[in-house]
């Protein structure tokens, strides 16, 4: 409380960014009071029960959203957009995030649900000592574990859809920790509920060996080795003004993914700048579609679509470049053409 009521002082005093330190010391506050509400509230194990299997459900509906938000469903889309304007993308991949406001928040919400999954799923397991014995009890307790088993397939899926690192290694993490309590002998029952538990690490880590991209999304930093291009042009064009003519390029894939035609629309393009400067004249410029997709390490001959634009001395430099949604960073400037625009 002591520290509360310091933060909130500091943060009413601050000369700078009060409303973002008034913030941050609600949210201690907001933690603080679920703290004592859980410490006071779940008093016996039959309310830690409840708790961790609602909270089960809700990451489930969650996760629901996360799913149909990368299957495009275009209803839930719609009502998405209450809770954030745009939907999350590395390179051309979708990341899902749900109601949440960022894909990586989504994936730690629904990690601490996942891991309170395992713990519902292990003390499913370890509620009868006697499985073997045919009683209604015993096959409650199989639908309920059946139940969590699918709830954390897919909770763990949802992970998946936001490619977050870090919520794919602490989802596989926390699989390896209950395979290795079971397998230990930590449960009372090692025999059939063993079997389960191997069952459900085996079905929930089969879900990481999804696209290609969740690979890259694993091993680079960032997308900047994801798309990339090398281009071969005319060193010199004379084009007509206003007019599309198609110019003989060669392009290389110099990227980790394939480039795919539709529907993803990779096409090839150009920016306008002017011969002595670095601002655009025209940043748009006409998109010519490959005819197949490209391969890594690829090279294609193509006829690329240009219009010059209309510049006051009639001279423009052109210059290669990837789809800002789909490069992800400043336009790639690899080989110019010098054009000479025809009046």
């Amino acid at each position: 409380m002591a520290l509360l009521l310091a933060m909130l002082v500091a943060s009413a005093a601050s000369p700078v960014s009060r409303v973002n330190a008034l913030h941050m010391t609600g949210r201690l506050g907001a933690a603080f009071g679920v703290y004592l509400l859980t410490v006071n509230g779940v008093s016996t194990r039959a309310r830690l029960r409840t708790v961790l299997a609602l909270t089960l459900a809700v990451g489930v509906v969650v996760s629901g959203l996360v799913i149909l938000e990368y299957m495009g469903v275009r209803p839930v889309l719609a009502w998405l957009r209450l809770f954030r304007p745009n939907v999350a993308t590395v390179g051309a991949q979708v990341r899902a995030g749900g109601p949440l406001q960022y894909p990586t928040i989504a994936s730690m919400y629904l990690e601490v649900v996942f891991a309170f999954g395992l713990g519902v799923l292990l003390g499913e397991l370890d509620r009868s000592p006697q499985p073997e014995v045919r009683t209604e009890r015993v096959q409650g307790r199989r639908l309920r574990v059946a139940a969590v088993f699918v709830a954390l397939v897919v909770v763990g899926e949802a992970i998946t859809l936001t490619f977050t690192r870090a919520g794919l290694i602490t989802m596989a993490l926390g699989l390896a920790l209950v395979g290795a309590i079971r397998r230990t002998g930590e449960g009372r029952d090692r025999r059939g509920p063993d079997r389960v538990s191997s069952a459900g690490d085996r079905g929930v880590v089969s879900r990481l060996a999804v696209p290609q991209s969740l690979w890259l999304r694993l091993t680079s930093e960032g997308q900047e080795s994801w798309y990339r291009a090398t281009v071969g042009a005319p060193p010199d064009l004379d084009l007509p003004i206003g007019r599309a003519t198609a110019v003989p390029v060669t392009v290389t894939n110099t990227g980790r993914l394939p480039w795919i035609p539709a529907p993803s629309a990779i096409p090839a393009s150009y920016h306008w700048l002017p011969a002595d400067g670095d601002h655009f004249v025209s940043f748009e410029g006409v998109r010519t579609p490959f005819a197949s997709p490209v391969a890594p390490d690829t090279t294609v001959s193509m006829r690329a679509v240009v219009r010059a634009p209309c510049v006051r001395d009639g001279t423009a430099s052109s210059g290669t470049w990837c789809r800002k949604d789909v490069c992800g960073s400043a336009p790639n400037r690899g080989r110019f053409a010098r054009c000479h625009a025809r009046r």
